[in-house]
C-alpha cells in the first residue's frame, strides 16, 4: 500500500510539472505574437500596400490589450522604424540666355545688268474656250496696260482683235523685271463666281525679290508687309531673273474659293515670267498677213520674205521685237529667241544648246469654270467629257465634240466615223483645238478670228530647234505633257540622260522641253 502510494503522488508531481511547462509556453507565444502586431505598427514597411494610391488605407484596429503575465525569458526587440526619406529639392529651370536683335546685314540686293519694264493690268474679261462656245463669264487676266481700252477699275476691256490669252513677260538671264501694276478688277463683285475679294497682285514662284518680300513677294503673308493692290491703286514688283526657266507669274489677292479651291487662279489671273538666254533678243513668231508685209523689205532669191525684224509701225511701236528700248510691248505665247551664246561642253548634239530657237508656251490649268456649249455637259453624270481642263484660255473636251457630231453641228457633222480614239486625238475633223469662230446669223461658222493667233496648235518648219516651256497652273491636279513621235532628255546637258516622251506635271511645276 504504501509503496503504492508512493508512485502515485510522483506521478501527480510530474504531471503538475507538465501543466506549468504547458502554461509557460502558451504565455510565451502570446507575447511573441503581441511583439509581432506591435513592430508592424510601428513599421510602415510591413504594411500591405492600398490598390488604389489615391485612396488613403484605413486606420489599423487598436490591438488588444494582452493580459498580464509573468515576464517572459525570452524578449522580442520590435524592428525599428526606419528614417523618413530626405525630401528631393524641385529641379530649377535652367535661365535662357536673353535673345538679342539680329544685326545681320539682309544680302545684298541683286545687280541687274539691265532693268526690263512691263506696265500690267488686272481686269476682269469674259472669254470662249473654243469653237463651240463654251466660256467663262466670270474671267479675269493680266495684259499690258497698252492692250486695254478704258480706264478705271471694271471699266476696261481687250482691245479689238486682241484674243484673251495667259500674258507671258520676258527677260534673260542677269536682268530684272519691273513690274508696274495696276489693279483694274471691278470695285463691287459682279455676280457670285467671282471672288469676294478684289484685291490682286502679282506673284512669281521662283524669282528673287530685288527690294525684299514686303515690297515684291505680292501677297499677303505672316509678319511681312502686305504687297496686294486694291481695285484702282498701283504698285511696283521688282524681281531678278537669276536662271533660265519658267517661272509662273499670278494673283495672291484671293488665293483661295470656287472650284478646285483655286480663287483667281481659276478664273485666269496668271501667266508666265520666261527668262531667255542671256543677251537674248526675242521677236514675234506668229503675226496677220499684214503686219508681215509691213516688216518685208523685199524679197529672197527662192522667193522668200526679206524681213527687217527691227520694222516698227505708224505709231512708232515695233511690230516683231517684243521690247521697245527696255519696256516690254509684245507679251506673245510664242517667240523666236535669238542672238545669244551657250556653253555647250556637255550638252549631245540632238540638244538645242546654243541654236536659236522658237519658244512655244503651254500653260495647262484645270477645274476652269466654264458655261458649257450644251446644257446636257451641265449634268453630274457628264462631268468628266465636259470642258473642265483647259491649255492657254483654250479647252477641248471630249463632251462638247461628240455632241456635236452626234446633233450634226460644227466641222464633224458629217462624220460618220467619228466614233473612236482617232477622232478625238486628230484635230482634222473639228479643226484646230481652241479656234474661235464668228458665225452667221444661221449659227454656221464663217471666219476664224484672230488671225495672228488662231488656236492652240504650234507652227514651226521642219528641222527647226524648239524648246516647249510647260507650266500648270492649275490648282487641283496632275496631267501630262506629251508630243506625238517625239523624245526629248530629261536633262539637255547631259549626253547620258534618259529620253522623255511625256512629263508629268502637278500644280505649279513647271518644265522646259
Amino acid at each position: 500500500m504504501n509503496r503504492a502510494h508512493a508512485v502515485v503522488v510522483s506521478d501527480s508531481r510530474f504531471s503538475s510539472l507538465l501543466i506549468c511547462f504547458a502554461l509557460l509556453l502558451i504565455f510565451q507565444s502570446g507575447a511573441l505574437a503581441n511583439a509581432s502586431r506591435d513592430g508592424a505598427a510601428d513599421n510602415p514597411t510591413l504594411q500591405t500596400p492600398s490598390l488604389n494610391p489615391e485612396t488613403p488605407s484605413p486606420a489599423p484596429s487598436p490591438a488588444p490589450q494582452a493580459v498580464a503575465t509573468p515576464t517572459p525569458d525570452i524578449w522580442v526587440t520590435p524592428t525599428p522604424t526606419p528614417p523618413e526619406p530626405l525630401a528631393t529639392p524641385t529641379p530649377q529651370p535652367t535661365p535662357q540666355p536673353i535673345p538679342t536683335p539680329d544685326t545681320t546685314p539682309p544680302p545684298p540686293a541683286p545687280m541687274c545688268e539691265r532693268t526690263i519694264t512691263a506696265n500690267v493690268v488686272a481686269f476682269d474679261q469674259i472669254y470662249t474656250y473654243n469653237r463651240f462656245g463654251a466660256f467663262n463669264p466670270a474671267g479675269m487676266m493680266f495684259a499690258l496696260r497698252r492692250d486695254v481700252d478704258g480706264s478705271g477699275p471694271g471699266n476696261v476691256h481687250l482691245k479689238e482683235g486682241k484674243r484673251p490669252r495667259p500674258i507671258v513677260l520676258r527677260v534673260n538671264e542677269g536682268d530684272c523685271l519691273q513690274i508696274n501694276f495696276t489693279n483694274l478688277l471691278g470695285v463691287t463683285r459682279p455676280d457670285n463666281d467671282s471672288t469676294y475679294t478684289r484685291y490682286a497682285s502679282i506673284h512669281v514662284n521662283g524669282m528673287d525679290y530685288v527690294n525684299g518680300p514686303g515690297q515684291d513677294d505680292g501677297a499677303n503673308v505672316g509678319i511681312n508687309a502686305s504687297s496686294l493692290v486694291a481695285p484702282g491703286s498701283s504698285k511696283t514688283y521688282k524681281l531678278y531673273a537669276a536662271k533660265q526657266g519658267q517661272y509662273l507669274m499670278y494673283s495672291m489677292g484671293a488665293p483661295a474659293g470656287g472650284e478646285g479651291d483655286g480663287g483667281q487662279l481659276d478664273l485666269g489671273l496668271f501667266g508666265s515670267v520666261n527668262v531667255e538666254p542671256r543677251n537674248a533678243k526675242w521677236y514675234r513668231s506668229q503675226v496677220t498677213a499684214e503686219q508681215l508685209q509691213a516688216a518685208t523689205v523685199g524679197r529672197n532669191p527662192n522667193g522668200t520674205p526679206k524681213i527687217n525684224y527691227e520694222a516698227v509701225d505708224a505709231n512708232n511701236v515695233p511690230i516683231l521685237n517684243l521690247l521697245q528700248g527696255n519696256e516690254i510691248v509684245h507679251t506673245d505665247l510664242n517667240a523666236i529667241i535669238t542672238g545669244f551664246v551657250e556653253d555647250c561642253a556637255d550638252a549631245p548634239p540632238s540638244s538645242t544648246c546654243g541654236q536659236n530657237f522658237r519658244e512655244f508656251t503651254v500653260i495647262f490649268h484645270d477645274e476652269i469654270k466654264a458655261v458649257q456649249a450644251f446644257p446636257e455637259l451641265e449634268l453630274e453624270v457628264f462631268h468628266g467629257v465636259r470642258d473642265g481642263f483647259a491649255i492657254n484660255y483654250g479647252s477641248g473636251g471630249m463632251g462638247a465634240i461628240i455632241l456635236a457630231n452626234r446633233k450634226q453641228l460644227g466641222p464633224a457633222a458629217r462624220c460618220t466615223e467619228c466614233k473612236y480614239e482617232e477622232f478625238f486625238l486628230e484635230s482634222h475633223p473639228n479643226n484646230d483645238p481652241a479656234m474661235i469662230v464668228r458665225r452667221d446669223a444661221n449659227g454656221r461658222a464663217v471666219e476664224a478670228l484672230f488671225p495672228d493667233d488662231p488656236s492652240n496648235v504650234h507652227h514651226s518648219y521642219l528641222g527647226d530647234p524648239v524648246r516647249f516651256r510647260n507650266l500648270q497652273a492649275g490648282p487641283k491636279e496632275t496631267h501630262v505633257f506629251h508630243l506625238h513621235a517625239h523624245q526629248w532628255l530629261q536633262s539637255p546637258r547631259d549626253e547620258n540622260s534618259t529620253y522623255l516622251d511625256s512629263q508629268t506635271i502637278s500644280p505649279g511645276a513647271a518644265f522646259t522641253y
